[in-house]
């Protein structure tokens, strides 16, 4: 089996790379597109604890200096030196990758603001019907809480780990009020910053006092550290957002999301058998990508210019209930359309 996967989604022919991407399809440092920061005003925010605030203006995406990943992940410093060197470059190499994937996701956040099954679709189309892998997702929500309801809760407290412009936690919300929670609190932290100005924006619709919400910028590698165990009645960890976490986090950020859930974890991930994505558009906005799946990563040259690499951990089926069999009881794993959806509960 081939270490890399090169795809050029078009039919067209690619045309040539620029000089620096000779041999390597990874981010040029010379890019002039890698970074256009925009200037953002701060908005009003709803918080969780029914006050509001300023928000913070969104960090403009940084321009990492790439060129320590064009030659197989290592950094400028060669492959030599001591064990501790290496693995000072090892974890170098992953957060600045991490970096590198949530600079990809402000780049493109606005086209979160309109999705089905996790692929942003054009905001002026006819069709807004839910995906399969969307109306699965929703039906198991509405479940768990209709049962939670149906057992005399009257309060409910949901967590989205990488809840991109908020969409689901809004509509969850909304939702639990429609079945009778006298009092509903959301909270939901994302990677990319713009994804959170989005979420607060989007938070301004909601004029119900019973629902507080509460969005911030967080890394779900260290995120869920400082968050009281049982927490959370339902969380939420749903698309790609475990696809970008490191291999050797993985098992840590699973142990923090089975403690800090309280009676229900629901989660999607990229399937290792699935068809290619670049994660932050449609597949065919870019002119050409590479998969390295012993690498955990993912390069693409957009059609617009850019040079994007993520982190992109693919999983298999019996790797995720293996993640999460420890702290968790698994109650449902399922293929479904480009994902693997999994539902477990708290033993």
């Amino acid at each position: 089996m081939p270490r890399c996967t090169l795809h050029r989604p078009n039919a067209a022919p690619f045309p040539a790379r620029p000089s620096s991407l000779q041999g390597n399809l990874c981010p040029a440092p010379s890019c002039p597109r890698w970074s256009k920061p925009h200037e953002r005003g701060s908005v009003p925010s709803r918080h969780i604890d029914g006050r509001s605030r300023r928000a913070p203006a969104a960090s403009a995406a940084r321009s990492v200096e790439p060129a320590r990943f064009l030659a197989g992940g290592r950094s400028e410093g060669g492959c030599g030196g001591t064990a501790r060197q290496a693995g000072a470059e090892a974890a170098m190499t992953a957060i600045t990758l991490r970096e590198m994937t949530a600079a990809a996701y402000d780049a493109y956040s606005f086209a979160f603001l309109d999705q089905v099954d996790g692929e942003p679709r054009d905001p002026l189309g006819l069709d807004h019907r839910p995906g399969l892998l969307d109306a699965e997702i929703w039906a198991r929500l509405d479940g768990e809480m209709v049962a939670m309801r149906a057992a005399g809760r009257d309060h409910i407290r949901i967590l989205d780990a990488g809840c991109g412009p908020g969409l689901w936690l809004l509509r969850i919300a909304r939702r639990a009020r429609q079945l009778g929670f006298a009092s509903v609190e959301c909270r939901g932290f994302d990677i990319a910053p713009e994804m959170i100005v989005h979420a607060t924006r989007h938070a301004l619709d909601i004029s119900d006092d019973h629902i507080r919400l509460h969005f911030v910028t967080g890394d779900i590698v260290t995120a869920l550290d400082d968050l009281p165990d049982r927490a959370f009645d339902i969380t939420l960890c749903l698309y790609s957002v475990l696809n970008h976490v490191p291999r050797e986090m993985l098992a840590d950020v699973a142990a923090h999301l089975g403690r800090v859930t309280r009676h229900a974890l629901l989660l999607t991930v990229r399937a290792a058998d699935d068809h290619p994505t670049i994660y932050v558009q449609p597949i065919g906005r870019a002119r050409a990508m590479r998969q390295d799946d012993p690498g955990d990563r993912i390069d693409i040259v957009m059609a617009d210019g850019r040079h994007l690499a993520l982190v992109s951990h693919r999983f298999a089926e019996g790797e995720l209930r293996d993640l999460f069999r420890s702290p968790l009881a698994i109650a449902e794993t399922a293929p479904l359309s480009s994902h693997l959806l999994m539902l477990a509960v708290a033993r």
